[in-house]
């Protein structure tokens, strides 16, 4: 994504709407329909073949079945969800006004690439505000277009806001509501967008075959060639060529993910190969699901993280601190009582731990563990809990301490594109 130009330009509806945007963007008026008012993307666009940035605003009277910020991000994420987007962040963001909205940040493949998708959800004047921004590339740019574009709302309408219907309002989260905030409940978004292989499960030596690009006797080529991977004569077919240039290049960039959980002895195992013009994605069962044997995609390699993101389950989720005051900060503790920890769900926290600490230490844990080849090593361990999110657990070099931050969901996708070669910079 083009970092320029850095004029800003003020776009406006013809109801009283209006926000700014970087002088690169372009309105389309033929968009506005609905409750689209404003529509906008890159122009120009000097790369056809690239995903072009866009921006969409919606301006949309409140009805009592979505009247409050969780009934309408409730059925925003179903929406999405149902629409194939991987919804992989909620969260509460807090306007110049002290009032909060809601950022919904989600992942698609368009054009061989991994779009995101930035939403903000808000009530203003009485009506339902909601601001898109979509781009190929350029994480932190894409971020600093949304920021801009919801920090200079303005609405000229006042309108009477309806009264919520109580039928249709969330379940509201237990731990937020104990803190004193009403969000709403995120738990099942998970389970309602699974990770789906679209390639055959492979045995050991058929494996070894695609990656030799040669069938030994006595390998049963069957699956190889529902999945369409050889001919009915044993031959590589086109895509069998570039699973295997991708299985055995030596220029290859590999991304590995290895998890473990407490109620699952398996260690469930992902491999992403990626070349320029191809990716190999070699996985096990996800996390929690029945071993159904090693399955092989091929896909564009831009498409990666959307992989990996659905692999190990990333989904919406609150981050609740875990220190004293329960605030989002790192926490420090013996490394010997976490490794216990991590080796028998039943090891009991610190002494002294804080009730924070406890609910997360007796949560069924999730440990990821993430690696990339190139460009140079990138490690990492996510612990991940049902109900206090995910945190990244850290090692302070040779000493016996330990370390867990609160890893929020938006994050996590950082660094799950950050590992899938996703643009992060521009």
């Amino acid at each position: 994504m083009s970092a320029e130009p850095s004029t800003i330009q003020r776009l406006s509806c013809a109801d009283g709407f209006s926000l700014e945007v970087p002088g690169a963007f372009r309105e389309l008026p033929e968009l506005e329909t609905g409750s689209v008012c404003l529509a906008a993307h890159v122009e120009p666009w000097p790369s056809p073949e690239e995903f072009r940035p866009s921006l969409a605003a919606e301006v949309a009277p409140l009805s009592p079945d979505a009247a409050t910020l969780p009934q309408l991000s409730a059925r925003t994420i179903a929406e999405q969800v149902a629409g194939g987007l991987h919804v992989a962040a909620c969260d509460a963001w807090l306007e110049q006004d002290g009032e909060y909205g809601r950022r919904i940040t989600s992942i698609y493949p368009a054009m061989d690439t991994t779009v995101v998708q930035r939403q903000y959800l808000g009530i203003r004047g009485g009506r339902a505000i909601t601001v898109s921004v979509q781009h190929g590339g350029g994480y932190e740019r894409g971020m600093d277009i949304f920021r801009l574009a919801v920090s200079t709302i303005q609405c000229e309408f006042d309108d009477p806001p309806p009264e919520p219907d109580p039928a249709t309002m969330p379940r509201l989260d237990p731990i937020a509501r104990e803190r004193g905030m009403d969000l709403e409940y995120l738990g099942g978004i998970r389970a309602a967008q699974p990770f789906k292989s679209a390639g055959p499960a492979l045995d050991d030596a058929q494996l070894d075959a695609l990656r030799r690009g040669k069938l030994r006797r006595g390998t049963d080529p069957a699956a190889l060639q529902a999945g369409g991977l050889v001919d009915e004569r044993g031959r590589l077919t086109e895509v069998g060529d570039a699973a295997r240039r991708a299985l055995s290049s030596g220029a290859r960039r590999e991304v590995t993910l290895e998890v473990v959980t407490d109620d699952d002895p398996r260690v469930a195992v992902l491999h992403a190969y990626q070349l320029r013009d191809t990716a190999a994605v070699v996985a096990s069962a996800p996390p929690g699901e029945p071993d159904a044997g090693t399955t092989v995609d091929v896909i564009a390699p831009q498409t990666t993280p959307i992989a990996l993101a659905r692999w190990v389950g990333l989904a919406p989720a609150w981050t609740f601190g875990i220190t004293e005051d329960g605030e989002d900060r790192t926490l420090r503790l013996d490394a010997a009582i976490l490794d216990a920890r991590l080796t028998a769900p039943g090891a009991l926290p610190p002494a002294d731990a804080n009730e924070y600490l406890v609910r997360m230490w007796t949560q069924p844990w999730q440990v990821t563990s993430l690696r990339a080849s190139q460009p140079g090593p990138l490690v990492g361990t996510v612990i991940t809990t049902p109900e206090d999110g995910s945190f990244t657990l850290g090692r302070d070099g040779d000493s016996a301490q330990a370390s867990l931050t609160p890893l929020p969901s938006a994050s996590y996708l950082t660094v799950l594109l950050r590992l899938g070669g996703f643009d992060i910079a521009v």
